[in-house]
């Protein structure tokens, strides 16, 4: 799905519509004047750290990748610890807010320092309510390992 900036959320989300982008930098969610890159992607990893499936924080998220000069890069940035916001949206079951960074360009095939798909990381640490985004999503399915396809099926 391609990142349209002026876009609401996705449907299934149960938050409200943000507004399109604007120079307004007093909005908590945008990068005020003065603050660097860096600052920025660490506001972004912290928000999706401390998500945990509440859909405030998800439009949060949504508005920062929105107001941001390239959501779609933020969006697939790792934390300082080598983690990727989509593993860290599935370690926490958030379906909304994967499909928020999924939105923003991010490729349910990606895989995380390990190297592990998110698909097999759902599905090894039994997070069985995400396991069916990124199937909706047309996730490759090859990218289970051996050793959890069996309880791949069972979901």
């Amino acid at each position: 799905m391609a990142h349209n900036p002026d876009a609401a959320l996705p449907a299934s989300a149960s938050t409200p519509v943000l507004p399109p982008k604007t120079n307004n930098a007093s909005d908590n969610n945008q990068k005020p004047s003065g603050d660097t890159q860096d600052d920025v992607q660490a506001q972004f990893h912290f928000q999706i750290a401390k998500c945990m499936c509440d859909p405030d924080k998800v439009t949060k998220i949504w508005a920062i990748l929105n107001r941001h000069e390239d959501g779609s890069i933020l969006a697939k940035l790792v934390d300082k610890d080598g983690r990727k916001p989509l593993h860290l949206a599935a370690e926490k079951d958030d379906e909304e807010l994967g499909r928020v960074l999924v939105c923003f360009g991010v490729d349910v095939n990606v895989e995380d320092r390990e190297p592990a798909s998110v698909l097999n990381f759902v599905v090894a640490n039994n997070h069985g309510n995400f396991v069916r985004f990124p199937v909706s999503e047309g996730v490759d399915e090859i990218k289970v390992a051996e050793k959890n396809l069996t309880r791949f099926k069972e979901v």
